[in-house]
């Protein structure tokens, strides 16, 4: 986790007045309503439907009013609204991987000295992250465009915080009832607990172990 995510997780706890919990699935809802963040769930979200919306709330908008399908899209206003649009047919690790994932362009990426600023995804899936996906370059690669970069950016923030670091070290504990818990065991523990996909459980699996094995050789040294 690189410090501005860890940044961006301690401010939304602080904007909420909600820790993370130990168990259960990260209570996403709860987080936008005590941010003041609202939410729209379509089955077919396109440009047309956000626009539509957009004018009920009367709130004058430029988005071009045509049927392109959408994974997700965030609206914040100066005068501190914001909406969150996502596709309420994907499946539920989805939908949450999605709501996480604009929270996080929301709390990183967010001008706010536009008047109106917006953030459009044409696709958002957990189910294709790898972890290239969620992970900076290596030093000396190709350079990443600031979308790009952005994007890889929200995917870390939303793993983080819908699979915290704590959930990942407690399962991979031995215990008297499990007391070699196996890469797979903690990887369906992650998917059932959590409510996501088996791409994201498996990931942070592995990005926890890494880190471990990190902190565990500098300690060494």
């Amino acid at each position: 986790m690189t410090p501005r995510i860890a940044n961006a997780l301690e401010q939304l706890v602080e904007w909420s007045g909600i820790h993370l919990p130990d168990r259960g699935p990260i209570p996403l809802e709860q987080y936008f309503t005590m941010v003041g963040l609202t939410c729209y769930g379509y089955p077919n979200l396109t440009r047309r439907q956000i626009g539509t919306r957009l004018i009920e709330c009367g709130v004058r908008t430029s988005i071009v009013m045509d049927d392109t399908p959408l994974a997700g899209y965030v609206i914040s206003f100066q005068s501190g609204r914001t909406m969150i649009f996502f596709r309420s047919s994907d499946p539920i690790p989805r939908q949450r991987f999605t709501l996480a994932h604009e929270l996080g362009h929301f709390l990183l990426h967010r001008d706010e000295n536009q008047a109106v600023w917006i953030r459009e995804e044409s696709e958002v899936s957990d189910e294709r992250i790898e972890a290239s996906d969620l992970e900076p370059p290596a030093p000396g690669g190709r350079a990443e465009t600031e979308t790009v970069e952005q994007e890889r950016e929200a995917n870390q923030f939303a793993a983080c915080l819908l699979v915290p670091e704590s959930r990942v070290i407690r399962v991979l504990t031995p215990t008297r009832e499990i007391p070699v818990p196996t890469h797979r065991y903690a990887v369906h523990q992650l998917m059932s607990e959590c409510l996501v996909s088996y791409e994201m459980a498996h990931y942070r699996v592995q990005d926890v172990l890494k880190t471990s094995r990190i902190r565990e050789e500098s300690r060494r040294e």
